[in-house]
């Protein structure tokens, strides 16, 4: 069970932006051959073809799931934050709501901007920071209530 309305709220939010990940995840996939061909070159030759196919296969069928997995827990994780920032810095939710979604950002985006991946995976991530901030700040408009 959870004990606070935050944590709450922000698992309602890495739920709603994990399920956009995982959309997304299983739309953009590539198919499965090329995946195996591309691992194929980086494991031993003493690896029989069919063990590395099988395990690509699961771990292709279980991307989406890891994914919204993460996005649960770093909900959680974040919403234990913004009820910090909200009881004890910042009286009102809705600003640490989005404080704690330039968080999320810095944790997502920024990272990838700065190694230079794909813009593919840059729009990705900002799609699903933008997702949980916007759900979390509705979220968070009723509890103004009870912070103050």
């Amino acid at each position: 069970m959870v004990e606070s309305k935050y944590v709450l709220n922000r698992l309602i939010a890495g739920g709603t932006s994990g399920i956009l990940i995982a959309v997304i995840t299983y739309t953009t996939l590539p198919p499965t051959s090329v995946v195996i061909k591309e691992v194929s070159r980086y494991v031993p030759d003493i690896v029989p073809s069919s063990i590395i196919s099988s395990y690509v296969r699961i771990a292709l069928l279980l991307s989406g799931v890891i994914a919204s997995l993460l996005m649960l827990i770093i909900g959680a994780l974040l919403g234990a934050l913004q009820e910090c920032l909200t009881i004890r810095f910042i009286k009102i939710p809705l600003i640490s709501a989005l404080i704690s979604g330039t968080v999320m950002a810095l944790i997502f985006v920024v990272p990838n901007l700065v190694m230079g991946t794909s813009k593919a995976k840059v729009l990705i991530n900002s799609l699903a920071v933008i997702t949980y901030t916007v759900t979390f700040s509705f979220l968070s408009l009723g509890l103004r209530e009870k912070a103050t």
